[in-house]
């Protein structure tokens, strides 16, 4: 349903068991000073702060509802550690993972991420370019990257800048495959949709297929 009045969200995820929305964004409810952060919008329009930070990137419910995973940082390009909420209690799990666009599996036991970023500065609609895709084990807490590394050449002397990687995983429905977005600058720039086996393995262009679940 709509969000209680004051909201200026930047991102609103609902939880799969309807019982409450994470909105990433800000916060100024009548007579309150303007507030921005993660925020917990009970079923009944009881609203709770999680995070007080300026936050820009997106976040996701695992498929039980019971925990919310996002970036706890404040910029597009750095410092996107990766945080799990209790959704009932509030309390942030740090996974020491640099994470972004995070998604879960269907099943529940893996949250796909861009990370290693290599400290790209270059990136368009929504985020850096410069990575690739990993899952998260949730239970193992392992990292297992599934497509290659990205790339940053930043030649300084010559003013010549060059990223590329992958982003916006995507999971397919059964959970056995992933879909995300290879993109680049520089020479041989792309946008194209990319898909790989939940084990890293079958990596191969989706033809004319945007990015998402369904071209897995």
């Amino acid at each position: 349903g709509d969000l209680p009045p004051g909201f200026d969200p930047v991102y609103v995820a609902r939880a799969p068991d309807g019982s409450r929305t994470a909105v990433i964004g800000g916060w100024n409810p009548e007579s309150w000073a303007q507030r921005y952060g993660l925020f917990f919008v009970e079923k009944g329009g009881r609203v709770r702060q999680v995070v007080e930070k300026g936050l820009k990137m997106p976040g996701a419910w695992s498929p039980d509802a019971r925990t919310f995973v996002f970036s706890n940082g404040p910029s597009y390009w750095y410092d996107n550690p990766l945080v799990l909420v209790d959704a009932e209690t509030g309390a942030l799990t740090e996974t020491g993972v640099q994470g972004l666009w995070p998604a879960w599996s269907p099943d529940g036991r893996v949250v796909a991420v861009g990370t290693e970023f290599d400290g790209s500065r270059g990136g368009w609609f929504g985020g850096p370019a410069g990575g690739r895709i990993a899952l998260w084990d949730v239970a193992a807490k392992t990292l297992t990257p599934v497509t290659p590394p990205g790339y940053l050449l930043d030649d300084r002397k010559s003013g010549a800048f060059v990223t590329g990687g992958t982003r916006f995983p995507a999971w397919s429905p059964d959970g056995r495959r992933l879909a995300s977005q290879r993109w680049g600058s520089g020479p041989g720039k792309v946008g194209a949709a990319w898909v790989v086996d939940r084990d890293g393995a079958g990596l191969r262009e989706a033809p004319g297929a945007a990015p998402h679940a369904e071209a897995a």
